[in-house]
């Protein structure tokens, strides 16, 4: 152990692996040695080049990323189904449902009226255009009849 000293694996998978395959007085010194080996061999990797300590961009990067437009996320929460993918499509985002609440969710209910529960991001975020809204959906109003029996069982 020269100069290296001791350090404490990481709680990550690869260290995982290490520590199972390798007694741990072996392997606490190659990682220290290590890090600092590649501290020296590669001194300009990851840092700055001006004496100032902050990074500039590249122009083609700032390009890129000036040239996706962003839009506001609209309210959707508590409109029609087909209301909301309205608004939603206006806005420049898309409307996808990932999720069903209530009697609605069971599959076997006939609901006409379904509107939108939840919804993420929220209203008034920015995301580029094109982005996904994520939408929970619930039924307008409780179904009072029963619900509608499996295929084949009547």
């Amino acid at each position: 152990m020269s100069g290296c000293g001791r350090v404490g694996l990481t709680a990550g998978a690869p260290a995982l692996y290490a520590s199972r395959m390798y007694p741990r007085s072996s392997l606490l010194p190659l990682l220290g040695c290590t890090a600092a080996a590649a501290g020296l061999l590669f001194p300009g990797c990851g840092g700055s080049d001006d004496a100032g300590g902050t990074a500039t961009r590249p122009a083609h990067a700032a390009s890129a990323a000036a040239a996706k437009p962003s839009v506001v996320v609209p309210q959707v929460v508590g409109l029609q189904q087909d209301k909301a993918r309205r608004r939603a499509t206006r806005a420049g985002v898309v409307l996808k449902v990932v999720g069903y609440a209530g009697k609605y969710g069971n599959g076997r209910y006939n609901v006409r009226c379904v509107k939108v529960f939840s919804q993420s991001p929220v209203a008034g975020e920015r995301r580029p255009k094109g982005a996904s809204i994520s939408v929970l959906i619930k039924e307008c109003k409780t179904p009072t009849t029963g619900p509608v029996p499996p295929a084949g069982t009547t």
